[in-house]
């Protein structure tokens, strides 16, 4: 047999390893899974007739759908994948307005990098549309202002679920690379839950309640949480490509084990800023500092002319009266 031959051989038997096919199944080698915080579970075909049409969006109502020819009950919340080699790679989100199926969406959707963040000179509009667009068949690499812009445009808006961007910043030295952070609350049986859906985290109390993120702060200050994961991703990274080499060795950390994301946290989420407009048209973030960093005040204010820093105790009553 020729060296050329074998090599044909070996090729082909590799892609019947990576991409067997599947008797029962019409369209050979087809998997649909569904994601939903860290599980995962492989969905087989019903029969059954499809009872919503496919349309051009993210987010779908619960239902009985085809894909490929085959029918899929997707009617629990979560976010689904249809990959087949041989035809193309579908995401679809299915919500019915759960807040946690969102964020959860919204964390599988992307990681953390900066291949596909917005524009110069893009709206928030047309960026959202572009990353929709693209994100219907393939995973999105953003930086967290542009994933939250992302969770808020594509998936949030329009869910009747009540949310806003919240701003961490770190009050320790800063290393102008990685000093700040930015995530997003969502309004759960009436109480405001913090999800960081670059890191795929939600925080819980020492009982196992979901934090805010007025709450997160001191649960982090004294390492009295546990993770709820949003997605399993492996790993994420802070990406050195467009702000350059951090000395403190923030940038392109591998935030592998628990342990690493928790020092991470500790050291960004300090000083808490949430998003508000006001009533002039402007939305203006307003911070609340920890205790003995108000000499930050001047620090914080100068960068951003839209950022206020006011009482800890004016903060909480308007943000969580």
């Amino acid at each position: 047999m020729t060296g050329r031959i074998r090599a044909a051989l070996a090729a082909a038997l590799l892609c019947l390893a990576v991409f067997p096919f599947h008797p029962a199944s019409a369209a050979p080698g087809q998997v649909v899974t569904r994601f939903m915080g860290a599980e995962r579970e492989i969905l087989q075909p019903i029969a059954a007739t499809p009872t919503i049409a496919w349309a051009p969006q993210l987010v779908f109502q619960p239902g009985y759908y085809s894909h490929n020819g085959l029918v899929y009950d997707l009617t629990r919340p979560g976010h689904y994948v249809f990959f087949n080699p041989m035809v193309n790679t579908t995401r679809m989100t299915v919500a019915a307005g759960d807040p946690v199926a969102l964020l959860s969406a919204a964390a599988w959707l992307t990681s953390f990098g900066d291949n596909d963040e917005r524009l110069g000179g893009e709206s928030v509009a047309a960026f959202v549309a572009r990353m929709s667009t693209k994100a219907r068949t393939s995973k999105l690499r953003l930086l967290c202002g542009n994933t939250i812009e992302l969770t808020i445009g594509a998936l949030l808006a329009g869910s009747g679920v009540p949310h806003r961007t919240v701003r961490f910043l770190t009050m320790e030295t800063p290393n102008n690379h990685v000093d700040g952070h930015i995530a997003v609350e969502v309004a759960i049986a009436g109480q405001w839950v913090l999800a960081d859906v670059s890191l795929n985290t939600m925080f819980r109390d020492a009982g196992g309640a979901r934090l805010s993120a007025r709450d997160s702060v001191a649960a982090l200050a004294s390492d009295g949480f546990s993770y709820e994961l949003l997605a399993v991703d492996g790993y994420a990274i802070e990406t050195a490509g467009a702000y350059g080499f951090d000395a403190t060795g923030y940038a392109e950390t591998m935030l592998l084990t628990d342990a690493d994301r928790r020092a991470w946290h500790r050291r960004i989420f300090q000083a808490v800023g949430i998003d508000r407009l006001d009533g002039d048209g402007v939305t203006r973030t307003y911070w609340k500092l920890p205790a003995g960093s108000g000499s930050r005040k001047a620090w914080v204010e100068g960068l951003s002319p839209l950022w206020r820093v006011i009482p800890a105790a004016e903060w909480d009553a308007a943000f969580y009266p």
